[in-house]
């Protein structure tokens, strides 16, 4: 993303926030405090804005994310599951994954043996349902880290591309679990 725009997310009603998200090219999202953000590219700024809007949330332009404090360290996070740990930085890559993408990557199994959900993958192929990929990096202070609320987190330490540059995982919209997480 070249040119970006922040928008502070208010969830005001109930609706497909993720299939919303998953219409939009390339985003990131944060979460700070209990505030939620979403950082596009300002070409798409206005259409992310209507289709939040008709998903039940409102979306409100900011100048800039807060900045992030130097003594932040990065942890990475292997599930969407939200939680509430005071001077944490949350972000979540999201990548939107076209129907053809969609069919062709299959979800790793025990042993790392493909799996697939025949019907989640039948519903993407047929316009029902969306599939995104996505990285999710926390940034917190070494104590934090430390945590038992963070204990599935797991420190960047020596590859620090991880950071932008990661592995991505995969999921599909109707799941929720973008919702789920913008609502903390």
């Amino acid at each position: 993303m070249s040119e970006t725009t922040v928008l502070r997310l208010d969830v005001v009603a109930r609706g497909d926030i993720d299939w919303a998200i998953c219409s939009l090219p390339d985003v990131r999202l944060e979460r700070r405090d209990g505030v939620a953000f979403l950082e596009c590219g300002a070409d798409v700024a206005d259409v992310a804005r209507t289709f939040l809007a008709r998903a039940g949330a409102r979306a409100v332009a900011v100048d800039a994310l807060p900045s992030r404090a130097v003594s932040l360290l990065p942890a990475r996070v292997s599930d969407l599951t939200p939680f509430e740990v005071a001077e944490t930085i949350d972000c979540v890559m999201v990548r939107a994954l076209g129907v053809e993408e969609a069919a062709r990557v299959p979800g790793r199994g025990l042993f790392r043996r493909p799996r697939y959900d025949d019907a989640h993958l039948r519903d993407v192929l047929r316009g029902g349902d969306r599939m995104f990929a996505w990285r999710r990096i926390v940034w917190a202070d070494r104590p934090t880290l430390r945590t038992r609320a963070l204990g599935h987190v797991r420190p960047i330490v020596f590859d620090r591309t991880a950071i932008t540059h990661g592995q991505e995982r995969r999921a599909y919209a109707r799941d929720g679990a973008l919702a789920r997480w913008i609502a903390g």
